[in-house]
């Protein structure tokens, strides 16, 4: 099977993570057994300063292109936050509903940790979280701006359904764990956000 993955550095750092993870795409697909090609894409705060936009007109159309989108961070000190933000990588998210932010913590190593008698074995955690809804969605404002009374308003908004299908893929992932039982069977499911969040989306 072979994948097409485009790359989207995006800024500063994000250029030199991306790229490390070429090796690292390279061992996985001799070790599983996958071909896969790259298509490299230079877009992000460098560009917006250059011609005042984030991506091209053709943007979603040339990532919809590609089975994946391997994506590094973005951002400029001479780019306000909200433009390299909703108009660089949560427009993609919001344009292909990447729903999820999916966040693994292993510990590969024990000597890795500061925290006593902890082996590998006893960390292993996942974290689903929102990534198109709550703190993304673009809802507030600042109300008399530059005065002795200025204030700042965002709003956090989560619908049922983005609710629903976060906690459903949460539970999925626990009824049919990817990774060794043995490591799994103690497993269990919180919601970190608002005790009502899981009995709301029933």
């Amino acid at each position: 099977m072979e994948y097409d993955i485009a790359l989207l550095p995006g800024d500063g750092i994000g250029n030199e993570v991306v790229e490390a993870t070429i090796p690292v795409l390279d061992a996985a697909s001799e070790k599983f057994g996958f071909e896969f090609q790259t298509t490299w894409y230079d877009w992000g705060s460098q560009r917006y300063l250059q011609k005042g936009e984030m991506l091209p007109d053709t943007a979603y159309d040339q990532l919809a292109e590609h089975d994946a989108i391997l994506h590094g961070a973005m951002g400029h000190p001479d780019v306000p936050d909200h433009i390299s933000s909703t108009e660089g990588h949560i427009s993609i998210r919001r344009e292909f509903d990447h729903y999820i932010n999916l966040r693994p913590a292993i510990l590969f190593d024990s000597s890795l940790t500061p925290l006593k008698g902890v082996e590998t074995a006893d960390v292993n955690i996942v974290w689903y979280r929102e990534n198109t809804e709550g703190e993304y969605i673009d809802v507030g404002g600042r109300l008399n701006r530059g005065g002795s009374t200025e204030i700042a308003l965002q709003s956090s908004i989560y619908t049922k359904e983005g609710i629903r299908r976060i906690a459903k893929s949460a539970f999925r992932e626990r009824e049919n764990p990817k990774q060794d039982t043995a490591q799994c069977s103690g497993t269990k499911i919180e919601c970190k956000s608002r005790p009502s969040v899981l009995g709301r989306s029933r």
